[in-house]
């Protein structure tokens, strides 16, 4: 909640560095410009049948709260918003290059440059709510499958048929499934800490106020390093990518040890964002290896 509105920041497309550069009543302004943004939104929910998800948004109190402006997490959030803006413009530009390639090249950048317009436009409804937990797991949702696309694109374009890709493409899809439960269950965990950071309670407490949800992410990891293992084991034998496997184990076990450090040291804020790009490189990982096994089956 750096920046209030989108796609401006506070009114501005460069962001204030002090609350004085500010009206005093700028909470209340926002507060009432989210609001009526809200409205609309839950308008869209009522029109495709989610009219108790709209009820909820509206009534929630939280959802107005308004929140003291912080130069910091403004500046986080106006950086976040220029990457997603140069995002599109790369995007746009590797849509109308793929034009030169084979057309399920247009149709994966097509649909990764469409996603980057939906990802913008909900993040707008990220922020409108106040970082309502459903929407941001959408938000983050939508990031994962801009990633899939992309990397089932750059896997085609740098596919060269080869006999030693024949490794089980099953393995490859329990993996995916695995990792895709393991992250969900992580959204679900960040999803009761967002709740207990807005009822005021402090980092060190969050971890024993969770649910079971987070014994069985916990748990879980173990499931995912196994699988992962032996999908890595399988990458040596059949292909011999050691370097694969290598970066592959290194991906998970970082991917296990952040989620320990965040368990065991108070949820560091440092730490969340590489739990999360570690997740992301895993993924997009699974992608790339399945487009590259299902095409060298034609080989």
């Amino acid at each position: 909640m750096g920046c209030p509105d989108w796609p401006k920041c506070f009114g501005s497309f460069i962001p204030p560095t002090s609350v004085n550069d500010l009206p005093k009543d700028y909470k209340e302004y926002y507060s009432a410009y989210r609001d009526k943004k809200n409205q609309k939104f839950a308008a869209f929910l009522n029109s495709i049948g989610q009219e108790d998800t709209a009820q909820k948004l509206l009534s929630d109190p939280g959802v107005k709260k308004e929140a003291d402006f912080d130069p910091v997490k403004t500046m986080i959030e106006y950086v976040n918003r220029l990457i997603g803006a140069l995002i599109g413009l790369l995007l746009t530009g590797l849509f109308v290059v793929s034009f030169k390639q084979p057309p399920i090249h247009r149709i994966l950048t097509g649909i990764a440059w469409f996603l980057v317009l939906v990802t913008g436009w909900f993040g707008s409804i990220v922020v409108s709510t106040n970082l309502t937990p459903w929407t941001v797991t959408i938000h983050l949702g939508l990031a994962f499958l801009i990633i899939g696309f992309l990397s089932a694109s750059f896997s085609l374009l740098s596919f060269k048929p080869k006999k030693h890709l024949q490794i089980p493409l099953s393995l490859v899809l329990i993996c995916a499934i695995l990792l895709i439960f393991q992250i969900l269950m992580g959204t679900t965990v960040r999803s009761e800490i967002d709740v207990l950071a807005n009822n005021g309670i402090e980092r060190e407490s969050w971890i024993s106020a969770l649910s079971n949800r987070f014994i069985i992410h916990r748990t879980f990891s173990w499931v995912v390093l196994i699988s992962f293992s032996l999908l890595s084991w399988r990458l040596v034998k059949r292909t011999g990518s050691e370097l694969s496997s290598f970066g592959l184990i290194a991906v998970v076990l970082g991917l296990i040890s952040s989620g320990a450090v965040l368990s065991y040291l108070g949820v560091p804020w440092l730490v969340q964002p590489v739990h999360l790009l570690l997740a992301v490189m895993a993924f997009g990982f699974l992608i790339s290896l399945g487009v590259s096994v299902s095409y060298s089956k034609r080989y």
